[in-house]
């Protein structure tokens, strides 16, 4: 027998490959080549060539003795390739056949034909075969074993009880036999013992491992319980984590974990089954079962949108495959893979109308005018006037830009419109098309004029063609279309705008404010609170300089219950008006009602001249005592004119309250120092009265005359008088009280005293710390007098240790002459050489009888 020849295996180098087929080449002509045979029985098992091996024995056992131990070595390797790897059951029996002629007794060949034989479904030659083995001499596991090897043929045979005592006796002699306690466990399986198989498959876990255990652990979870779905499933999840390749585990944990309502699980175990499941009929049932459980129950699209895909990819020419791929994909919004379900859908089962009306709606949703355009059109095909499709293709012709089209599909929708409404829609929609992308304005116009002719309250209509003929100039037409549509407008606030645009458009074409104002009213009794309106009155009444007409927009609005801010300004313009109208009750009501909301210097202001307006002092006065308490610090203007308010009315009153009327000038002075009004309001409130302390601010004098006397209470002093008899002549004064100074001296508050502080210079003369008083220049200048003054003269120092004044030096020439000796005017000599005086040009000074009402003190 020649050996198989051999073809080089993908791992043998060329080199080894031919060192081989040389070697079989020389054993084919010398099989008794015992080197050679060893070589290639080594090198073809390594590479798993099993043919060529079997070969190689065959062609070894040509040459070999028909008894012997070689024979039956080769004999027992020859059948082990050809049952175990060659699957050849033929050849291998013979080879056992022949080894055990040779050996009866050999337990090795018994024992593989018997188990060749069982596998191979001859039960009654593996019966004889393992009576015969039963007959040799074997130790206890090894007969237990055969035991229930034995028992499982008799239980496949069918003899359940000779299989029972089999086990049994199997049991007794290895109670850890593995084979006789599965062989147990399947009997009980077959009786219904649910409980005891479970026992007895649990019992053989702890020394299994592979798919033995893989094996057991799948029987044990088709015999726990249904309700028991947490057992089943933790011994499902073990095999299908060790053994994943395995399908059975995978399905019936599927069901388990759908149970459960575990659908994310549920997937996961499906996409694997998918890898294990190869043949494309049951493929697509398990893609078209996974969609539908998770759109319908686990309510997951983008799962059901995979498994439908899959799904597609292997029945695309299914119909049933592509209706569930469209409802999937219209639940997860993928306009794209629902044109591609409908398209296969519409070429498997012909082009419905729906079908089609739905492949143009996602096409114009995707943006594909054109083919949206040519689903329409054999659409419309055979429904010229199907209104869903026409605005379907209005909407396509308008983005594609095909005006002209389009304008003949709106007369179509139009022919096809099932109300007056929805026809003048589309007839504005002409209208436009007409005057925006046609620039044709006539048509336009006869499309506005025909959809108000269907609804004469068409408000789109309307506005459209007001615009047209504003734009083209025709105001008195404009005007009367604004009238018809205000007449055929319900009351609300369109009409209110409508009246508003017609009052605007007549007051812009110069009609009399009359007209305006009763359009604006009218719109106010239509809509009550149209801003435009309001604003358009209030506007018109500032124009025409009407307070009633302010006062009648202003309660109108006041009406409407504004907010705090604007019923402040309302109730301002309300009181102003009123009062303007001589209605001075509305006036103070609305000004009351002012300040309440707002507390303002106008609101106040307006009261006391309303106050004053009906003569009432006192109000006004309550008044303008809060308006200046408002006002301090904040407005100096308006709190002087307040305080001058005050002084006035506090002078009216009949006991005439000088003291508060300063207070109030004194406080309006305050407030605004540099107002020259007010100052010379003050001097001729002064004057008068003779209450005037100064000529000028109290500052400005200090400034001037830094010296620390008294001053007279008045600015003007009369002709001084003389206090006291002949006989005890006392001090010199003036006609008015005098302060004491500081020296204790009296003198005339104008003149210039001296003193220890007197360093102020009279004008013309010089100073001395120790001389008399003298006369005040100032004073002098403002009195104007100079019969009685010595200041048109200059003081100037005297020679002789005096100083006279050059006009009282004549009038003194002629005194001294009838004068007393040593009866002399005080001012005209001193008793201090350095002082330095000049006379005063007293009349009284040529008395002889009497001493200067004006000397010193002595």
């Amino acid at each position: 027998m020649q050996p198989r020849p051999r073809t080089r295996g993908p791992g043998t180098s060329p080199e080894q490959a031919e060192k081989i087929r040389r070697l079989l080449q020389g054993f084919a002509t010398n099989p008794t080549d015992a080197r050679a045979f060893r070589t290639l029985e080594e090198h073809l098992y390594l590479e798993g060539a099993w043919s060529e091996l079997a070969s190689v024995y065959d062609c070894r056992l040509s040459v070999l003795a028909p008894t012997g131990a070689e024979r039956a070595e080769v004999l027992q390797r020859a059948a082990a390739i050809y049952s175990e790897r060659l699957g050849d059951v033929a050849q291998a029996r013979a080879r056992y056949e022949e080894l055990l002629r040779m050996q009866p007794q050999n337990a090795a060949a018994l024992s593989s034909l018997r188990r060749m034989l069982a596998a191979a479904g001859d039960a009654t030659s593996a019966l004889q075969l393992a009576e015969a083995e039963e007959a040799l001499t074997l130790a206890p596991k090894e007969r237990a074993q055969l035991l229930a090897e034995i028992g499982q043929l008799w239980r496949g045979l069918g003899d359940k009880d000779e299989a029972r005592r089999r086990f049994e006796s199997a049991l007794e002699l290895d109670p850890r036999c593995d084979p006789a306690v599965q062989g147990a466990a399947l009997l009980a399986e077959d009786a219904g013992d649910r409980a005891r198989a479970l026992a007895l498959h649990e019992s053989r876990l702890p020394g299994l491992t592979g798919n033995v255990r893989a094996d057991v652990l799948e029987r044990m979870a088709r015999l726990l319980p249904t309700e028991d779905t947490a057992r089943r499933g933790a011994l499902l999840r073990e095999v299908v984590a060790a053994h994943p390749e395995r399908r059975g585990p995978h399905e019936r944990l599927i069901e388990i974990e759908r149970a459960a309502r575990n659908y994310a699980r549920v997937d996961e175990l499906q996409r694997a089954l998918w890898k294990l499941v190869h043949d494309p009929v049951e493929r697509q049932s398990l893609a078209v079962g996974a969609a539908a459980l998770q759109l319908d129950e686990a309510q997951n699209v983008e799962a059901a949108a995979y498994w439908a895909d899959r799904a597609g990819e292997i029945a695309s020419d299914d119909a049933a495959v592509q209706k569930l791929r469209l409802r999937v994909h219209r639940r997860a919004g993928s306009a794209r893979a629902s044109l591609d379900a409908l398209e296969k859908l519409a070429a498997i089962e012909g082009p419905d109308p729906i079908r089609l009306l739905e492949l143009a709606v996602l096409y114009e949703r995707e943006g594909m005018s054109v083919q949206a355009v040519e689903k329409l059109e054999r659409l419309l095909a055979n429904d010229p006037y199907d209104g869903e499709a026409l605005a379907i293709l209005d909407r396509c012709l308008a983005r594609m830009g095909r005006h002209a089209e389009r304008a003949e599909v709106l007369e179509r929708r139009m022919a096809a419109a099932e109300s007056n409404e929805e026809a003048s829609d589309l007839m504005v929609e002409l209208g436009d098309l007409h005057l925006h992308a046609l620039g044709d304005g006539g048509n336009a116009e006869a499309a506005y004029r025909r959809a108000l002719e269907q609804v004469p309250a068409h408000a789109a209509a309307g506005a459209q063609l007001r615009e047209l003929l504003r734009q083209t100039g025709r105001a008195a037409e404009l005007c009367a279309l604004i009238e018809s549509l205000a007449r055929s407008a319900p009351a609300g606030r369109g009409r209110a705008a409508l009246l508003c645009e017609l009052a605007q458009l007549q007051l812009e074409q110069g009609r009399p404010p009359a007209e305006a104002h009763a359009a604006y009213s009218e719109a106010l009794e239509t809509d009550p609170s149209c801003a435009s309106a309001l604003a358009g009155m209030r506007e018109l009444a500032a124009s025409t300089r009407e307070p009633r007409a302010l006062l009648e927009v202003s309660e109108r609005e006041l009406a409407l219950e504004p907010p705090p801010e604007r019923a402040a300004v309302l109730l301002a313009d309300v009181a102003q008006a009123a009062r303007g109208l001589g209605d001075r009750t509305r006036a103070r009501s609305a000004a009351q009602r002012w300040l309440e909301l707002a507390p303002s210097p106008e609101a106040l202001g307006l009261l006391a001249e309303l106050a004053r307006d009906d003569g009432d002092s006192a109000q006004e006065q309550r008044w303008l005592e809060s308006l200046e308490a408002l006002v301090q610090g904040q407005s100096p203007r308006a709190h002087a004119l307040a305080c001058v308010r005050l002084a006035e009315l506090a002078l009216a009153r009949d006991d005439g309250d000088h003291e508060g009327a300063e207070r109030w000038y004194r406080a309006a002075r305050a407030s605004a120092p540099d107002d020259e009004a007010l100052g010379a309001r003050l001097v001729e409130y002064y004057r008068p009265r003779a209450r005037v302390r100064r000529s000028r601010s109290r500052s400005s004098w200090r400034a001037r005359w830094p010296s620390s006397a008294t001053w007279c209470r008045r600015l003007r002093c009369s002709s001084p008088r003389s206090s006291g008899s002949p006989s005890r002549p006392r001090r010199a004064t003036c006609s008015r009280a005098c302060w004491r100074n500081r020296t204790g001296s009296r003198s005339c508050a104008r003149c210039w005293r001296a003193g220890s502080r007197a360093n102020a210079t009279p004008r013309g003369g010089a100073s001395s710390r120790t001389a008399g008083p003298g006369c005040c220049s100032r004073d002098c200048a403002a009195r104007r007098t100079p019969s009685r003054c010595c200041a048109s003269s200059p003081i100037r120092p005297a020679t002789g240790g005096s100083s006279t004044c050059s006009r009282a030096r004549s009038r003194r020439a002629a005194r001294r002459a009838s004068s007393r000796p040593g009866s002399a005017c005080a001012r005209s000599t001193s008793a201090a050489p350095s002082a330095r005086s000049s006379c005063c040009g007293w009349p009284r000074c040529r008395s002889a009888t009497s001493a200067c009402p004006r000397r010193s003190p002595r």
